[in-house]
């Protein structure tokens, strides 16, 4: 931390780091390198599900999902990916419950009573123009697949990255002036050592989806001498 707040003007949001269990990050987030930028914590429904009469609720080992705000007007075809997505991690399937202007949207609607429905939504603390997607399954299928929806690019995840490659930029441009004697390949680790350490999920996910953000640091380090 204290290297942290030496190389930016920037506080850190929490003081101290939080600290959680694995058992705690896999329930709440399914992942043990969760981004803890933005909730979307997993909610469980198993006791719910397993009550009604739709047989993949009723017969799962484990029934959670996510609730991803202001989604409910995705397209079938932005729904297939998703459900795509989540076949990669041996997810049999996604269950969409969308919440529209115009009522609730969903496959298994027919098969849920009202009140079953409503539970539901009350547990994800869901609201009018959100998507619920549930996932029933063993344990690891659910953490696996569920998580890897949540590292999915939401709206507002633009804006999200662009603020974080400022930053960066401001960071590493500080570490230079600091270490002016520093080598490129001594940057570079640096780089990424901060990234890591302060947006760790996006760091090992998202930095894939732009497969090369090391133009930030050779920008940044082309000033200082070799």
């Amino acid at each position: 931390m204290q290297i942290i707040e030496r190389c930016s003007d920037k506080e850190l949001k929490f003081k101290p780091l939080p600290r959680l269990t694995y058992a705690e990050v896999i329930d709440r987030y399914g992942s043990d390198k969760p981004d803890l930028r933005f909730d979307m914590e997993l909610y469980n429904i198993t006791d719910i599900a397993n009550a009604t009469d739709f047989k993949v609720f009723q017969t799962a080992e484990l029934v959670k999902g996510i609730c991803a705000p202001g989604c409910a007007g995705y397209s079938r075809g932005q729904i297939d990916e998703l459900t795509e997505r989540a076949k990669k991690f041996r997810a049999k399937g996604l269950v969409t419950i969308a919440l529209t202007e115009e009522g609730i949207k969903s496959p298994i609607a027919k098969f849920l009573k009202e009140e079953e429905i409503n539970a539901i939504i009350e547990r994800a603390g869901a609201k009018t123009g959100d998507l619920l997607m549930i996932v029933a399954d063993g344990p690891k299928v659910v953490a696996d697949s569920l998580s890897a929806l949540r590292n999915e690019r939401w709206p507002g995840d633009l804006e999200v990255d662009s603020a974080l490659e400022n930053t960066l930029k401001e960071m590493m441009q500080q570490v230079v002036e600091k270490y002016p004697h520093s080598n490129l390949p001594e940057n570079r680790i640096l780089y990424d050592g901060i990234l890591n350490l302060l947006f760790p999920a996006y760091y090992r996910q998202r930095l894939k989806r732009f497969r090369d953000l090391s133009h930030l640091t050779i920008e940044v380090c082309s000033s200082s001498p070799r």
